[in-house]
């Protein structure tokens, strides 16, 4: 990777990493700014719900102290009414105020018709109001009739209009009336009154609702709200009904049902809408029929205030960093990377610099580009040089290898009118020698002679009868074959033709013969084998050898297995050249003692 490239990637991580953490603190600090937010209206919210409860909790055990009292005041009324169906309650009321001294109790009265609708009341707001869909009602009359006894309610109802506990008791007056009775104490009530009154100086507003249930639905009312309503059930005819099958995104009924905290920040402020109390205090506590949600509004400027101050220091500081670190990176992009880039730039065109800034500074970029200057100038004379020399010799062997066709085509010629002519078969050893010499000189030179030509001349492919070239090339061989005391063992198949230049194909079949007979062993048959095999055929040069060392290397260039004898080298690295141009795979194994030399030729 270039040096440019690395100072790049790091500088990007650089500020990617910076960007990151920057937002890692950001969102940390909002995370515990949110939870600040929570614990701040959670604890406000606790302390409301710590006094409600504690109001309760007085009233209730207030009550159960006094509920043998008031079941006997209950049992006076009662006795009293059915003597005389036609005394006012007003009047009653009166009477058992006087006779057991209710001086801090309310005491109200109710005559309800056995369709369970109230028609006569001392407290006048509730007269027409149906208490059939009051929940735990039926259980009350059941208990009523069987015992035929006071029954008080579970326990403590909240009053729509005086805001006060009130505990019912239900008394069977005659087979069609009953008599319920009210009692009100002043003194648990002031601490409910406490809790709803607004907060003098506080930076938070608390409403408050009251949301009563039914055997069908829920409803509500704003406890200090006032009420236009002039009896219990207009109020209770005009209040919205939320059915317990229907869902519903009224924050208050929501708040309820699920009993959690709804919580909602705009602005400078936050709403919850929360329960004054949950499921298992209500159950254990004797609540019934009602829940009271609040709806406290938080006044949070002063922690936005903060978190906006946060907020521009952030953006200031992230902003100046990132600055900082972009004008790193020009200023290293323009003192450093560009440099680079011009002086690796020319390295790799081997061009000298010609940058006349580059090159009149006094820094290191400077001294390296006028070094590299002089030493480009000086391997470019030295390559000038080198490419003559390299030309003259090249075409020194041309030259050679052309004067050598001559004199060989007349030696061989002379030697074969000798052989002809002589009858001394002492002689003809001797000629054998001879004949043997000059076809392993002849194969030596064809191929010298197509390594200095292959890249000047373009060697085409004609379609070749394969089988019938490889005896050829055989025979020419036998001569040298005999007189290294080896043999030939042919396993070809006829008529197999493939598409290849003939000197290139005789490169490889010549390379191959002549390696075999160099390194084989005597008295040892050289075996070239050829046949078809599916949609290919496969020739193969099979030789007894000596496993070669390194099989891997054998058709590299230049490679030589055994120094002592020349080859294995530039022959077989110009087949591996012929086999690449056509596509032909070539392997070396070892098998049964033989060095096997295989070719695949795809047809």
């Amino acid at each position: 990777m270039k040096i440019r490239h690395k100072v790049y990637i790091f500088q990007i991580i650089l500020i990617s990493l910076v960007i990151i953490s920057s937002v890692f603190t950001y969102k940390t600090y909002q995370n515990h700014y949110q939870h600040d937010l929570d614990e701040y209206a959670h604890n406000i919210l606790s302390y409301k719900k710590k006094d409600f409860l504690s109001s309760f909790e007085y009233a209730l055990r207030f009550i159960e102290e006094k509920q043998p009292f008031y079941h006997q005041v209950h049992s006076k009324a009662l006795k009293s009414l059915r003597k005389n169906k036609n005394k006012s309650l007003t009047q009653l009321r009166k009477e058992l105020k006087s006779e057991f001294q209710l001086s801090d109790e309310i005491v109200h009265l109710y005559l309800i018709k056995k369709d369970l609708v109230i028609y006569d009341a001392t407290y006048k707001f509730d007269i027409g109001f149906d208490l059939s869909n009051v929940i735990g009602m039926d259980e009350q009359l059941d208990l009523i009739n069987k015992t035929n006894d006071i029954a008080f309610n579970d326990g403590l109802v909240l009053d729509h209009f005086t805001n006060s506990y009130i505990l019912y008791s239900l008394a069977k007056l005659d087979d069609d009336t009953y008599l319920e009775m009210g009692f009100i104490s002043q003194k648990y009530n002031k601490k409910l009154k406490n809790v709803f009154s607004p907060e003098i100086g506080s930076k938070h507003t608390s409403d408050f609702y009251r949301v009563y249930v039914d055997k069908n639905h829920e409803y509500y009312n704003d406890i200090n709200q006032e009420h236009s309503s002039s009896t219990k059930k207009e109020l209770y005819d005009s209040k919205e009904k939320f059915y317990y099958d229907e869902e519903t995104n009224n924050p208050i009924i929501q708040a309820k049902r699920t009993n959690k905290e709804i919580m909602k920040v705009k602005d400078n402020s936050i709403t919850i809408f929360s329960t004054l109390m949950d499921n298992s205090v209500r159950a254990t506590s004797q609540l019934t029929n009602f829940a009271v949600v609040i709806k406290m509004t938080i006044d949070i400027t002063d922690k936005v205030t903060t978190l906006k101050k946060f907020q521009n220091t952030f953006i200031i500081t992230i902003s100046l960093l990132i600055s900082f670190l972009v004008f790193g990176f020009l200023w290293i992009r323009k003192n450093f990377t560009e440099t680079t880039d011009i002086i690796t730039k020319h390295i790799s065109s081997s061009k000298v610099i010609d940058d006349i800034e580059l090159l009149n500074q006094n820094d290191e970029f400077g001294i390296i580009a006028k070094k590299y200057n002089t030493l480009i100038t000086s391997l470019n004379e030295e390559l000038t040089k080198n490419r003559h020399l390299l030309l003259d010799n090249k075409r020194f062997i041309a030259d050679t290898v052309h004067q050598i066709r001559t004199p060989l085509s007349v030696i061989l010629m002379n030697s074969d009118l000798i052989k002809l002519h002589q009858n001394d078969s002492n002689v003809e050893d001797f000629l054998n020698q001879i004949n043997s010499s000059i076809n392993m000189l002849t194969n030596s030179y064809e191929d010298l002679s197509y390594i200095t030509s292959h890249d000047t001349i373009e060697y085409n492919p004609v379609h070749l009868h394969i089988s019938k070239i490889i005896h050829e090339r055989i025979d020419f061989f036998s001569t040298i074959v005999t007189v290294n005391y080896k043999s030939f063992a042919c396993d070809i198949e006829d008529d197999i033709h493939f598409d290849i230049n003939q000197i290139e194909f005789e490169r490889i079949v010549d390379n191959n013969i002549s390696n075999a007979i160099k390194y084989a062993k005597k008295d040892k048959p050289i075996t070239v084998q050829l046949f078809k095999n599916n949609e290919s055929f496969e020739l193969l040069f099979c030789s007894y050898a000596k496993p070669i060392i390194n099989p891997n290397r054998v058709f590299n260039k230049d490679y030589r297995e055994n120094e002592e004898k020349r080859g294995l080298g530039l022959g077989l690295n110009m087949v591996q050249g012929i086999c690449i141009k056509y596509d032909i795979e070539h392997s070396l194994d070892y098998a049964d003692n033989q060095n096997i030399f295989r070719y695949v030729f795809k047809i």
